[in-house]
């Protein structure tokens, strides 16, 4: 994020903030792998689920 918010045009930011939630949505895959694997419980997910989801919230609306 730090780099995209360094880019001049819009069109640049947009970009990088877009691989900020690219990067956020994978985040999500890996904490199911996590419950999945039984390395973290399900309460604890859900609370990491929910604040990957306001993050990537954020970001798209500093993509639009």
């Amino acid at each position: 994020m730090a780099e995209g918010n360094a880019k001049f045009s819009k069109k640049e930011k947009a970009r990088f903030f877009s691989i900020a939630r690219a990067s956020a949505n994978e985040c999500s895959a890996v904490f199911d792998v996590a419950k999945i694997a039984e390395i973290i419980d399900s309460k604890e997910k859900e609370k990491i689920k929910k604040l990957l989801y306001r993050i990537i919230c954020m970001l798209l609306k500093l993509i639009v």
